[in-house]
């Protein structure tokens, strides 16, 4: 299941962000050893704004994962943090039409099935399009390790690079764009359907 967290709803659901949070602290300072921010069992940042939506995945009411969703031309993590980390930059400018998302991830008890974290996995890619469609983005902009890049590419909406890999801490890293249109979304949903029958 999924929930759409907007800016103005934060505050109404606060046990719900501080659940993808903690999820997020799990995947991105236990797990991948990244050097982010914490507070306390939570990793959080400057970009957890008033700008920033949220999309949630839910399994029997507990937040297992999302991903964050920002308007390009407000503060986000690619432009603000990780451009630095590039030497030729992005060549991308940030316009009304492209979107940014970070902190995409999903954790599962031991008993998470392969096809339960795929059918997850294409509910927050079918999400995070439909989405990009509803506020009329034309593309997103993210940053993502090769093995996400690879998990992209075999689920039909393959990243465009924007920039060289580069090595970041442990992991291999590259920003790119992905394509919005109906048909990708209509695609990925029906993958999504097919991996949870």
């Amino acid at each position: 299941m999924l929930v759409h967290l907007t800016p103005n709803s934060f505050k109404d659901h606060p046990e719900m962000v501080a659940e993808y949070q903690r999820v997020r602290k799990v995947i991105f300072h236990d797990r991948l050893n990244w050097d982010v921010q914490l507070d306390g069992d939570r990793e959080v940042d400057e970009f957890d704004s008033e700008y920033s939506h949220y999309l949630l995945t839910l399994q029997d009411n507990n937040v297992i994962g999302g991903v964050r969703l920002t308007p390009s031309f407000f503060p986000n993590l690619t432009y603000e943090i990780f451009e630095k980390f590039f030497p030729e930059g992005i060549s991308v400018e940030r316009s009304m039409t492209l979107l940014e998302t970070s902190r995409f991830g999903l954790v599962f008890t031991d008993n998470g099935s392969g096809k339960t974290l795929r059918s997850h996995t294409f509910d927050l890619f079918t999400g995070m399009v439909k989405f990009a469609l509803d506020y009329g983005y034309e593309s997103i902009i993210t940053v993502v390790d090769v093995r996400m890049e690879r998990t992209l590419r075999l689920a039909g909406w393959p990243l465009q690079r924007i920039t060289e890999v580069v090595q970041i801490g442990e992991t291999k890293t590259v920003i790119g764009l992905l394509p919005i249109s109906q048909e990708i979304h209509d695609s990925l949903k029906a993958k999504a359907e097919s991996n949870s029958e």
